[in-house]
């Protein structure tokens, strides 16, 4: 099945497709965070590592009513930009790492699909995350663990956000040294 998974993911017209989305999805987020900061209010970023209520509360009382209201509404294209993002970084990674085998005339493994593990869990992070905003926003129960723990699982998807790109960068630059060995360029 990861060799399936790992065949669809890697090729070059699923990789573009992904960036594209991905892309037009970041200009759209920042778009949203532009509307809520524009106008004194603070950037998303800081509702995400609010850690506290108050802090949490500071954040949404800079954008006023209409701004909160505009965040809950518009918080689903995150959740797809967290879909794609991962989808990229999964493709993308597939893609340098299998091109790299077939260069160097190895098969592709099975446990080449455990580059899937860090944007999956990313992926999943991000959804807590925003589900979380919602939660405290809406429910306005258990506020001040619900934020710390936003906060800390925030901090926690930015670690495996930037992991899962590491990975994906690594497997790219093993891809480029085994065409310039070749020397293709």
């Amino acid at each position: 099945m990861l060799s399936k998974l790992t065949d669809a993911l890697a090729q070059k017209k699923v990789v573009i497709f992904s960036l594209v989305v991905t892309a037009v999805l970041i200009l759209i987020i920042n778009r949203i965070d532009s509307r809520l900061s524009g106008s004194g209010g603070l950037e998303i970023l800081f509702l995400q590592i609010a850690f506290t209520s108050k802090d949490f509360d500071t954040v949404l009382a800079s954008w006023g009513t209409g701004g909160i209201d505009y965040y809950v509404q518009t918080i689903w294209i995150d959740y797809l930009y967290a879909l794609s993002a991962a989808f990229l970084l999964s493709s993308a990674t597939a893609y340098f790492r299998v091109q790299t085998r077939l260069l160097g005339g190895e098969a592709v493994r099975k446990r080449d699909g455990l580059i899937y593990i860090l944007p999956l869990v990313y992926v999943m992070l991000e959804m807590a995350e925003n589900s979380l905003h919602i939660f405290i926003i809406v429910t306005k129960i258990l506020r001040e663990p619900a934020v710390l723990v936003s906060s800390l699982v925030s901090i926690l998807k930015y670690i495996f956000l930037l992991l899962g790109i590491g990975v994906m960068m690594r497997h790219y630059y093993k891809f480029r040294e085994m065409i310039k060995s070749q020397g293709r360029q």
